[in-house]
Order: structure tokens, then C-alpha cells, then sequence
């Protein structure tokens, strides 16, 4: 028992004493005089860097919702057509001198005419010839009587209708005019006494004793009304302005063609 004590206590000191002559020997000094190099160790730490790029997309839908309200349509007017063509006319009434020829009481007149009116449009034309015969007044009946005037007007004419027919209408016309005279006493009115044509006439006053020519206007209206199927009813006023004036007011029919 104590012999295998023995022997193991020898083999561990052998052991020991190989290790510190291992490493006594790793420690020397190597025959060229030199002292070892240390080892450098480095710690090499690779990273790798990857660049990621996120791209995004978004889809917005805006829906949007407007209340629209219409505004009520206006009713549309009637529209009335306007008949037309030729058409031809008699008329006949008072009239009322002026002007120049206020030394005569109102008298009368008889107007023929022709015109054409546009179908469906409101603009037309008209001429007439007038006769007018004048009533002298006292004072001056003794120097120019049985006073005459041949008038004729060339006018345009513009309508409008009335109510829902188109047969009647209201009118507007002007133009126009000239005039052919006889005994008729020119000028101021005057209450001087002309008894005779060789009475002395006041400043002013002339008389043309033979026909006399002269150019002039007229503008007025009327409204016509239809009473048959081509027949109209007419009433019209105007001023006719022919050296002196006078305004003639007649009621007549016209007749389509």
C-alpha cells in the first residue's frame, strides 16, 4: 500500500517538473539575441450595410357631393305670330288745323291707301293719299274760300300684337309727306278782318291763290282690329307737318289681297 502511494506521488512530480521545463523552454530567448514578437491578435468585425428604400403609394379617392338646386325655368311667352301681305284701305274722319294754318276751323278728310305688312315680323310699309278740306273762319272767309289740300304720305309702319289673336295690333307709322295747296291763307292766326281778296293782309299772313307745292312729315299711330278673315277695322291719328300743320283723326276698314 504505501509502494502505490509512493509511485503516484512520483509520477506527479515528474509530471509538474516536465510542465515547468515545457515552459521555461517556450520563454528562452532564441539564439539570435532577439526577444520574441508578441502575437497581435485584432478582432476583425464585418457589417455589412444593406440600403433598404421604402416606396409608398397611397390611392385617395375624394368622392364629392354638390346639392344643386335648379332654379326654376320661366314660363316661355306666348308668341304670336303676325300676319301680312298686301293690303289696300279706305278711311275718312275730322281734322284739326295748326300752325300756319290756324286761321281755319277744324274740317274733314278722306284718306285711300296701300301697304304691305311682313308675315311674322313686326315692320311695314304704307302709302295714302289724303284729301282735306278746311272750314274758314268769319274773319277771313271773304279772302280765301273753298280752301283745298291734296297730302301724300309714304311711311314705314311697325306693329305690335294685341291680346292673344293675331288679327289685331297696335301701330306705329311716320315718314314722309308732301303737300299741293289752294286757297289757303298762310301764317299767324289773326283776328284782322280779310273781306276781300284785295283786302290789305296783316304782317305775316299770305295767301296762295294758285296750287303751291311743298315737302313735310307725319308721324302717328293707331290700332286696327280684325273683323272679317282678311278685313280690319282701323282708328288713327297723326300730325302731318306741310307748310302749316294739321292732325287728321279717321276710322276706316282694310282689306287684305
Amino acid at each position: 500500500m504505501r509502494f502505490r502511494t509512493s509511485l503516484t506521488f512520483s509520477l506527479v512530480a515528474a509530471a509538474l517538473t516536465l510542465g515547468a521545463a515545457a515552459e521555461a523552454g517556450a520563454q528562452a530567448i532564441p539564439r539570435g539575441g532577439k526577444e520574441p514578437v508578441p502575437c497581435a491578435c485584432d478582432t476583425v468585425r464585418v457589417t455589412r450595410v444593406d440600403t433598404v428604400t421604402l416606396y409608398r403609394r397611397d390611392t385617395i379617392r375624394v368622392t364629392q357631393y354638390d346639392t344643386v338646386r335648379p332654379r326654376p325655368l320661366p314660363l316661355p311667352l306666348p308668341v304670336v305670330a303676325l300676319d301680312g301681305g298686301p293690303y289696300v284701305g279706305l278711311g275718312g274722319g275730322v281734322q284739326f288745323p295748326r300752325g300756319d294754318f290756324g286761321n281755319y276751323e277744324m274740317g274733314w278728310n278722306v284718306t285711300g291707301m296701300v301697304g304691305y305688312d311682313f308675315r311674322n315680323n313686326p315692320f311695314g310699309w304704307r302709302i295714302d293719299a289724303a284729301y282735306d278740306q278746311f272750314s274758314e273762319r268769319e274773319n277771313t272767309a271773304g279772302a280765301a274760300a273753298d280752301p283745298t289740300l291734296y297730302t301724300v304720305n309714304a311711311d314705314l309702319k311697325f306693329r305690335m300684337p294685341v291680346g292673344a289673336t293675331r288679327r289685331s295690333h297696335v301701330y306705329a307709322l311716320g315718314g314722309l309727306s308732301y303737300g299741293r295747296y289752294k286757297d289757303m291763307i298762310i301764317g299767324p292766326q289773326t283776328s284782322a278782318r280779310i273781306d276781300t281778296p284785295a283786302s290789305p293782309l296783316p304782317a305775316g299772313i299770305t295767301i296762295a291763290r294758285s296750287f303751291s307745292d311743298d315737302w313735310g312729315w307725319n308721324a302717328g299711330g293707331g290700332v286696327a282690329f280684325g273683323v272679317g278673315t282678311r278685313t280690319r277695322l282701323f282708328i288713327e291719328s297723326r300730325y302731318v307737318k306741310i307748310e302749316g300743320g294739321f292732325i287728321p283723326v279717321i276710322a276706316g276698314l282694310t282689306f287684305g289681297l
